[in-house]
């Protein structure tokens, strides 16, 4: 940390002595903060060219019988690959849910961005099968945040499976890969 408010230090030293050069500093660190706020904010729920294209297609195509679920929304975040692996599908991992009792989660159902499917999200209770919930389709890029539980849940913890099936992009009647993620339910 040394370094860096030694380099700060003798920047500002010289800027002093040359008002110019402050002025200068200023506006470029200026100038970055607002361009940094700009993308930021044009970043927020903007919806993907690959997401509209695809729905586009999907009316032209005669594919309108696929749902698009209404819920879904932007989220202009895609994960890294760190290991620089070819990636197929990318499927969201989940730790744990929580809720409070009753039937309303709230949880980001996620499909990341460059994924070349729609995916569709079952929360299932792993003991008995039943499902709970779900999604329509929901296109690349977007996530649904909120989910409307079939039926009340008391108190306590529950082994859930959060199944995700796939639909290509392309074609719309083509299932890709599927998974299921093995999470607890907290419901306090």
């Amino acid at each position: 940390m040394k370094p860096l408010s030694q380099f700060i230090n003798r920047i500002f030293t010289k800027a002093a002595k040359r008002p110019l050069l402050a002025v200068l500093v200023l506006l470029l660190i200026l100038a970055l903060l607002i361009a940094t706020t700009i993308f930021i904010v044009m970043r927020i729920g903007q919806t993907p060219t690959q997401v509209q294209t695809h729905i586009q297609n999907a009316d032209q195509d005669g594919g309108s019988d696929l749902e698009i679920d209404e819920k879904a929304v932007s989220i202009g975040y895609n994960p890294v690959n760190i290991r620089g692996e070819q990636v197929g599908i990318k499927i969201p991992g989940y730790s744990s849910l929580s809720m409070p009792s009753g039937n309303r989660l709230r949880v980001a159902l996620l499909n990341p961005e460059d994924n070349p499917c729609y995916f569709v999200f079952e929360i299932v209770l792993k003991d008995t099968e039943e499902v709970l919930y779900t999604s329509k389709h929901v296109p690349p890029g977007t996530a649904v945040m909120e989910q409307i539980l079939s039926r009340t849940l008391d108190p306590g913890s529950y082994d859930v499976l959060i199944s995700i099936s796939t639909i290509s992009l392309a074609d719309h009647h083509a299932p890709m890969n599927s998974a299921d993620v093995e999470v607890t339910l907290n419901v306090h």
